[in-house]
């Protein structure tokens, strides 16, 4: 088909690249493939490091991301402002009926231009601006100067999508988004994602085959794997792997160096076929998020849970809240060490490794996948 021949042209814009290993990507791949499906031709504006893979070119405009030039708040915040400049010159170029801007980033919704306003949607994957720390007088103020930009900026958008009912709240009553009521779109998973993860079968008995649990996922100051390698220290029976990248990794392989462990391994990013295999070959899984993110969920909670594999989950908050409506996982603690020890024994105990959840699986199915949520909302805002 022609490019002219399209009627309906929607532009996604996000600041990270369109790959399927990054939630953030993941997400906006449903957004991407539901939109096609429903005769949109669209566009992709998404950063790109030098020598990383993007999933779909043939969508999009890959923009190079502006270097990190110092450290630090201050140095992230010039960065990401200078990445949404980047972004929003490239979509101004070309005519769209629809542009979706995908936000962790916060400077994309700061610096959305009045231009595109007319049919403008917002998807608001985190509110990055509300986990600045309130112990440090720079953040703190920077905390209510984004706030204050928020409330300025929400109301040029068409309509706001959201992944939690904390966000909900957050964008209808702290934001005050007066247009029409936020739609209610969950991480969830996607049908193909969903397909594969509830495949997996238990792992096969082995003679001598040691415990294995996982962590899939990004390895960052949230997440904070220095509890996951302390747990190690006191499980040497047990294989501790952790797949995935991020800007604390450095900082946990050189806990595990210090601790001198044989049994954590770091298997760096997988393409899906390997993660499979780590899924697959997992007895338990494990996932965290500090307090600090207490209103997040993490999309892994949804990977973890089409598995029907047990899983332990250190965090608080709106994951806990969805968590009560599932089985077969124990939560803890945030950042306990010995909150953990103690659920991985206690997991073992109780044989909890190897048997699955189809109950999981099935409410996953039911309420969970993404492009049905999707559907919905293009249909709303058609």
């Amino acid at each position: 088909m022609e490019v002219s021949s399209y009627k309906k042209k929607l532009a996604i814009v996000m600041s990270y690249p369109l790959r399927q290993e990054l939630a953030a990507g993941n997400r906006m791949l449903s957004f991407l493939h539901v939109a096609q499906a429903n005769g949109y031709q669209v566009s992709v504006y998404s950063l790109s490091n030098k020598n990383e893979r993007s999933e779909l070119n043939q969508f999009g405009y890959v923009i190079k991301s502006c270097p990190l030039i110092f450290p630090g708040f201050f140095g992230r915040a010039i960065k990401e402002t200078v990445n949404a400049f980047k972004l929003f010159h490239a979509v101004k170029k070309r005519k769209h009926n629809k542009v979706l801007i995908s936000i962790p980033s916060m400077f994309l919704l700061f610096l959305m231009p009045r231009k595109l306003a007319k049919a403008t949607y917002l998807d608001v994957r985190d509110l990055t601006w509300e986990y600045l720390s309130e112990q440090s007088y720079i953040q703190r103020v920077a905390k209510f100067v984004f706030r204050f930009l928020a409330k300025r900026k929400v109301n040029l958008f068409s309509a706001i999508s959201v992944t939690n009912s904390c966000e909900y709240k957050y964008c209808s009553e702290v934001l005050n988004f007066t247009k029409q009521s936020p739609f209610l779109l969950p991480n969830g998973i996607s049908l193909e994602n969903f397909q594969k993860l509830s495949a997996i079968s238990p792992p096969l008995p082995k003679a001598n085959k040691q415990l294995t649990i996982s962590y899939i996922g990004n390895i960052g100051i949230p997440q904070n794997l220095s509890t996951f390698v302390e747990a190690a220290s006191y499980c040497p029976n047990i294989i501790f792997n952790i797949v995935g990248a991020g800007e604390n990794l450095l900082a946990v392989k050189k806990l595990k160096e210090e601790k001198k462990l044989l049994n954590v391994n770091f298997l760096g990013s997988l393409p899906w076929n390997e993660l499979l295999n780590v899924y697959s070959e997992s007895d338990i899984l494990y996932a965290q998020l500090n307090l600090d993110f207490s209103g997040a969920v993490p999309s892994k909670l949804y990977e973890y849970l089409s598995t029907g594999k047990f899983f332990i989950y250190g965090g608080a908050g709106e994951a806990l809240n969805l968590l009560k409506g599932f089985e077969n996982h124990l939560t803890i603690e945030p950042e306990n060490a010995g909150k953990l020890v103690d659920a991985i024994n206690e997991s073992i105990k109780k044989e909890f490794p190897g048997h699955l959840s189809s109950a999981n699986r099935i409410k996953i199915e039911n309420s969970y996948i993404r492009e049905h949520h999707v559907e919905r909302w293009l249909e709303a805002i058609a």
